[in-house]
């Protein structure tokens, strides 16, 4: 039971309340109006059969009809009846029982009413009612004719008994129908809280487990509301993690197996000529292959530096406007003393005179750099690599071709990772790349929101792409 699961069903649980006080007070509000409007109406046709009674009874002289009909209304009504002439004295009192004959005046409130009343106005009231009242009734009250003539008024005091009683047994139902209908939400809220908390205690379970860097955690919710987006998106966050994790201990196992084999080869070799296994003479030989060893850790380092500085956000970046055609050209010249040592010619085809870029004049050189060394080295000797620099659609594309023996279908998606190689030999002494030239260059060209690729066949060579937005001189330098 976690402290949301508490809130939720507590809060759930003083609005359903609230919502049940308020509608057993509206609804009580509603039958009580109901039942007075219904009363009132009872007495007012009571009022009439009396006024009615007494006309007959006057014009036959017979009492004992009108004294038989207001006892029988009074008993009704659970009432008092009475009958007040003009000059307001009460002639007779009546109840379920019998008829009082009194000689009494209306007085207090009951006189005020009794002249509103004798005017010709009718009277519907609750509240007490002159002195001979003493609880609260409900009044109504109309003049009295006989043969169109003012005979004085009439009041029927009803008592409040059949409102309460009325009143207590719709309270009584409402009562009981709000607890039944609480006692039903509360195990629907219980339900539903436990629904809605139980992606977030599952999720906190799964936090705790990341903390302690467990990122094998899947959250099995099938719900399509937010909650369930959020155990989507937790479970997926969960994926990347594992992924990072997985890919950061296979970084580390490449980067301790890329040193690894330098590192020995260079400590064979030294350790050789150490020991005297090595003849004197060879040694020009194999200190070129420890100078070799060492070029490539120092390549290997600080390409790890660069791959440091992207994740981290830090690596350098200034974007400005430049023509692309010139660095092709400059990069192509300082890659020919490698391309003639196995008679590979570098061809530099461009489609335009001048073509603008926007991106990191130095960052783009790098990419072109890895490009050209990779064409090269999988190049046959005797080859042509050809760069094909075009624009289309506001777009700059750079190409370098080679006629090497080409890239298998699983290949093009793999050499975009880190420390993947096609050529997986590990002869000490052979100059080999890092694994790393592509994916950083696949690193560089998504800074610059640029597109990256390859085309290959296998035994008809491969095409790496990069595009860049097209600038103009008249943007401005960005950091």
């Amino acid at each position: 039971m976690g402290k949301v699961f508490v809130k939720l069903l507590f809060i759930s649980l003083v609005i359903l309340s609230i919502a049940f006080i308020l509608i057993t007070t509206f609804v009580s509000s509603i039958f009580s109006r109901q039942f007075i409007d219904i009363k009132f109406n009872e007495l007012q046709n009571e009022a009439e059969v009396i006024n009615y009674c007494l006309n007959i009874s006057t014009q036959s002289s017979d009492h004992n009809i009108l004294t038989s009909i207001v006892i029988s209304a009074a008993g009704r009504n659970n009432a008092e009846v009475w009958l007040v002439d003009n000059d307001g004295n009460i002639t007779e009192i009546a109840n379920k029982n019998s008829v009082e004959t009194v000689n009494s005046k209306v007085d207090g409130e009951a006189a005020d009413i009794f002249e509103s009343v004798k005017s010709g106005e009718t009277i519907k009231r609750i509240g007490s009612f002159g002195s001979r009242t003493k609880s609260t009734v409900m009044t109504y009250g109309t003049k009295l004719t006989i043969n169109g003539e003012d005979a004085g008024v009439l009041f029927i005091n009803a008592d409040l008994f059949d409102l309460q009683t009325y009143l207590n047994s719709i309270t009584g139902q409402v009562i009981l129908s709000a607890i039944v209908s609480l006692a039903v939400a509360i195990i629907l809220i219980y339900c539903m809280a436990q629904y809605f908390t139980k992606p977030i205690v599952l999720m906190n379970k799964g936090a705790k487990k990341f903390a302690k860097g467990n990122f094998d955690v899947y959250i099995d919710i099938n719900q399509n509301d937010e909650v369930g987006q959020l155990a989507d998106s937790f479970n997926m966050m969960a994926k990347e993690l594992k992924n990072l994790d997985d890919n950061r201990k296979r970084f580390i196992s490449d980067v301790s197996h890329e040193l690894r084999a330098p590192l020995a080869a260079i400590q064979g070799y030294i350790q050789g000529m150490n020991d005297g296994m090595i003849e004197e003479k060879d040694y020009h030989k194999y200190m070129d292959i420890v100078l070799s060893e060492t070029h490539r850790l120092n390549n290997l380092i600080n390409d790890i530096l660069d791959l440091s500085q992207i994740d981290s956000g830090t690596y350098p970046f200034h974007a400005k406007t430049f023509d692309i055609i010139p660095l092709v050209k400059k990069i192509a010249k300082i890659f020919e003393g490698a391309a003639s040592a196995k008679s590979i010619e570098i061809v530099v085809e461009e489609l335009e005179e001048k073509l603008l870029v926007l991106g990191d004049e130095d960052r783009i050189a790098q990419v072109i750099s890895n490009f050209l060394d990779n064409a090269i080295k999988y190049s046959e000797d005797n080859g042509i690599v050809r760069i094909l620099v075009f624009k289309k659609d506001n777009i700059a594309y750079v190409e370098v071709k080679d006629k090497g023996k080409g890239l298998s279908e699983a290949d093009c998606e793999n050499i975009w990772q880190p420390f993947f190689q096609v050529d997986k030999a590990r002869t000490p002494g052979n100059i080999r790349g890092t694994g790393l030239g592509l994916f950083i260059a696949k690193s560089i060209l998504e800074q610059h929101e640029g597109e990256i690729g390859v085309l290959s066949t296998l035994g008809q060579g491969s095409t790496l792409y990069f595009t860049l937005p097209c600038g103009n001189e008249n943007i401005e330098d960005e950091d």
